[in-house]
């Protein structure tokens, strides 16, 4: 009858957990009024919500999309770059990425997780702008590397970002591309 005069009510349910690690995790869920069995149906989707790496393609990496991954602001993929393209075609260990980030291990592993989301819905490809390898320096940790058209793309880019310069060369590749 409230609803019928135009006030809406909605009851939800809040349960707060703490973890091992001390953070707080919060869950919410509607009791009242239930939720629609409609969004509960299973339909088939006109396309994947997230495009598979397999089906995307390999694409050299330019400094367009250098100067959009600046603008949208990824600290850890930034510092990897920043890391790899001072020594260029030098593995370079997660954890020198991470410290140059300020972040902790398993920030730095999440935001690297999330930038691989945005490589395939952003920017349309299956590829990092770097090479990956796992205990590559010899420790237990993934390694990150550049070749030096990278880099030059990547310090290039940063300095248009800067105000510092001009891209000279916005429509060349910036990188070969590898299939990791």
């Amino acid at each position: 009858m409230l609803a019928e005069q135009g006030v809406d009510i909605t009851l939800r349910r809040y349960q707060a957990y703490e973890t091992a690690a001390g953070e707080t995790i919060l869950s919410v869920s509607q009791t009242y009024p239930p939720t629609d069995v409609a969004s509960f149906v299973a339909a088939p989707r006109a396309a994947p919500a997230t495009p598979k790496p397999d089906d995307l393609p390999q694409v050299p990496w330019t400094i367009e999309d250098f100067l959009t991954l600046v603008k949208l602001g990824f600290p850890v993929p930034m510092a990897a770059l920043s890391a790899c393209s001072e020594a260029p075609d030098t593995w370079v260990p997660s954890g020198a990425i991470y410290a140059r980030a300020g972040v902790t291990s398993q920030s730095g592993a999440g935001q690297l997780a999330g930038f691989g989301y945005s490589v395939r819905t952003r920017f349309k490809r299956a590829n990092h702008p770097w090479e990956t390898q796992w205990k590559a320096g010899g420790e237990n940790a993934n390694y990150y590397r550049v070749a030096a058209p990278t880099a030059q793309a990547w310090l290039e880019a940063l300095e248009v970002s800067e105000g510092h310069g001009e891209a000279t060369r916005t429509t060349e590749s910036a990188t070969d591309f590898h299939d990791d």
